[in-house]
């Protein structure tokens, strides 16, 4: 598949393609590419990308790509192997450098310098990526804290502010409590689900930014609004970054549905938010 402007965001990539290694893939040591990473590979290297078998010419199948993380190159061969078909075959190889295991997440990067990098992980480790918030606690204590005057409530206002040596986007905290009487404070994906009381005496529950504000940079648009912004319960404030994939998405695709706004103000589709927060198939 090819990468969401979240995987852009998290790699600093201009472009990328990914999908998940399959147990004959590894077996066989050879991976053919998907509509996205073949349409990445020829676009790098073009009309070099020999057609036939590596036998034809090695030194032509051999293509460099750099190894995610590491300032090194490996060269792998990459052939169309049957003459007048489109299909793109990338040959693995513990010995070249590059031969992840299946059921690994494997993907090609396009950096900000033009070079192709390659790389996996496990794919546990793919569907945690970009889901941590290092200012959450904060940002909650301070919804918290805060006395709604609706009077002088600004939206819709991109900012930034530096916590240390970061540089982030602000968040009003008064814009989430808005959306917390707005939704008499209860969670947007089941209003049925409890909380225990607050320090305010309302029942708990945490903002949650739907397209995330560390995205923000990708946007025009501001994404600290009332309509990116829901109210839910810590449990399904976890479960939307955390959970198991099915039920994440299941969290993703009901609170996409309720706000038909996401879709209009920032070009966005379901499956485009799925991706987001890594719960899509990884098979295409």
């Amino acid at each position: 598949m090819r990468f969401s402007t979240a995987h852009r965001h998290y790699f600093s990539a201009k472009d990328g393609a990914y999908s998940r290694v399959t147990e004959r893939e590894f077996f066989d040591s050879q991976i053919t590419l998907s509509d996205a990473e073949a349409e990445l590979a020829v676009n790098y290297f073009g009309t070099t990308i020999l057609v036939g078998n590596v036998g034809v010419d090695k030194e032509q199948a051999k293509k460099p790509f750099k190894l995610y993380k590491k300032n090194e190159f490996i060269y792998l061969n990459l052939v169309f192997p049957k003459l007048g078909k489109n299909e793109l075959r990338l040959y693995i190889s513990k010995r070249a450098g590059f031969k992840p295991p299946a059921d690994h997440v494997w993907f090609l990067i396009l950096d900000k310098s033009d070079v192709l990098n390659i790389g996996s992980m496990l794919e546990t480790e793919w569907r945690r990526l970009g889901q941590d918030d290092k200012g959450d606690v904060d940002y909650q204590l301070a919804i918290e804290q805060n006395i709604l005057v609706g009077s002088d409530l600004e939206r819709g206002e991109i900012k930034t502010i530096t916590l240390g040596e970061r540089k982030t986007y602000y968040r009003d905290p008064r814009i989430a409590r808005a959306r917390f009487e707005l939704a008499k404070y209860k969670c947007e994906f089941d209003s049925s689900h409890t909380t225990f009381p607050s320090t305010k005496g309302h029942p708990f529950v945490e903002a949650h930014h739907f397209i995330g504000i560390s995205l923000q940079e990708r946007f025009t648009t501001p994404l600290d609004t009332m309509n990116n912004v829901f109210a839910l319960c810590p449990t399904c404030h976890k479960a939307i970054h955390y959970a198991r994939i099915d039920y994440r998405s299941e969290v993703v695709s009901v609170l996409f549905r309720q706000r038909p706004f996401l879709a209009t103000k920032y070009a966005l589709t379901l499956d485009q938010a799925l991706q987001f927060y890594n719960c899509d198939d990884l098979q295409f």
